[in-house]
């Protein structure tokens, strides 16, 4: 019965050092594993943080550009905008004027004509009424 009990124990002891040799084996391939692994993942991870920057920078870049062509088309428009209405209001100005002008040599004109009609109604009164005291 011994013997089968020292059997028994050297099968287990085998068996042990069988199972205890699977295990480090087994942490070695994951040591080596997680050693050869974790740079790569972290170059990896680093490759597309940078990717994705530069990205993120490439279309900030083009926002700020679209924006910047937006901005300078408003304010060509703007300039564009005040331009005619500073050509409008010249004009408006102008026409004013020319009108205004117009209307005081036509006030003179009929002033004028007034005036020689005055003169004329006066001369005819004038006559009449030396010929009315002359008859």
């Amino acid at each position: 019965m011994l013997r089968l009990i020292d059997d028994r124990v050297n099968q287990i002891k085998t068996d042990l050092a069988k199972e205890t040799r699977i295990r480090v084996e087994s942490l070695d391939i994951i040591n080596s594993t997680l050693e050869e692994d974790i740079p790569r993942i972290t170059n990896s991870l680093k490759n597309e943080v940078a990717a994705k920057e530069d990205s993120d920078r490439e279309i900030t870049k083009k926002i700020i550009d679209e924006f910047s062509k937006i901005y300078s088309a408003i304010e060509e428009e703007r300039k564009t905008r005040e331009e005619t209405e500073n050509s409008m209001f010249d004009m408006l100005k102008e026409v004013v004027g020319k009108v205004k002008n117009e209307i005081d040599y036509e006030k003179k004109n009929r002033e004028t004509t007034e005036d020689n009609l005055l003169n004329l109604i006066e001369d005819a009164c004038s006559k009449l009424n030396q010929v009315s005291t002359e008859l």
